[in-house]
């Protein structure tokens, strides 16, 4: 999957995957899943309006995209005011409380995500093809494996659709064990497809599940 096809979905100023609400599963789970008020790794996070409720609960977050539109979108619909550092590798832009970069996720390094104490992944792993996938998942154990992780997957009938992608328990547990204790948390399924976007006429149904990585 290039990046143009994400760079091109953010061409629309409300791409179908940006949602114009908080994630109900982040409002639920995500005081019972903190422990502290450390910092926040937020990968593939566009604009998404969870940035602005896990700033609330007292967090500072880092985050990462593609798209300059989509993160500069943020600061502005938010009101944040920011600077913007630029080096070979990716573009920075930050305000109090936050920093956001543009560029490719894989040229992030440890000092960019020192001190990260949670994770929080609604949109990166399902997002991500298989190949790319198994890099992430590297790339996750290699600087995050002492962070705890509130993953959102979907789960539906059709492994080959996407993205985004049918993410289910075992798939989980083959991608993070024996690194992290992994407890499904909540689930929510819907087979109601006249109120289905996601894969309309390709799937049969679509489940929502989170889960809570603590590291092993």
């Amino acid at each position: 999957m290039e990046k143009q096809f994400w760079l091109k979905k953010w061409e629309n100023p409300s791409p179908g995957f940006h949602q114009l609400s908080t994630h109900p599963f982040l409002e639920k789970h995500w005081k019972s899943f903190t422990k502290s008020k450390g910092k926040v790794f937020i990968p593939l996070c566009g604009k998404s309006l969870d940035i602005k409720f896990i700033m609330e609960q007292g967090h500072e977050v880092i985050g990462i995209d593609l798209s300059e539109s989509a993160v500069l979108a943020f600061f502005e619909e938010h009101e944040i005011p920011y600077q913007v550092e630029e080096n070979l590798r990716l573009k920075k832009i930050f305000g109090k409380g936050i920093t956001l970069y543009v560029g490719d996720l894989f040229h992030l390094s440890a000092s960019e995500l020192e001190d990260v104490e949670y994770v929080y992944d609604r949109a990166s792993l399902v997002a991500l093809p298989f190949e790319i996938r198994n890099s992430y998942i590297k790339f996750m154990l290699r600087y995050l494996k002492e962070a705890s992780i509130f993953l959102i997957t979907f789960q539906f009938d059709n492994v080959e659709v996407g993205p985004p992608f049918s993410i289910d328990k075992k798939m989980v547990e083959n991608y993070f064990t024996p690194h992290f204790r992994i407890d499904e948390i909540d689930t929510k399924k819907s087979d109601d497809m006249d109120n289905i976007e996601l894969h309309r006429g390709l799937i049969s149904y679509v489940q929502e599940n989170v889960f809570n990585l603590k590291p092993a």
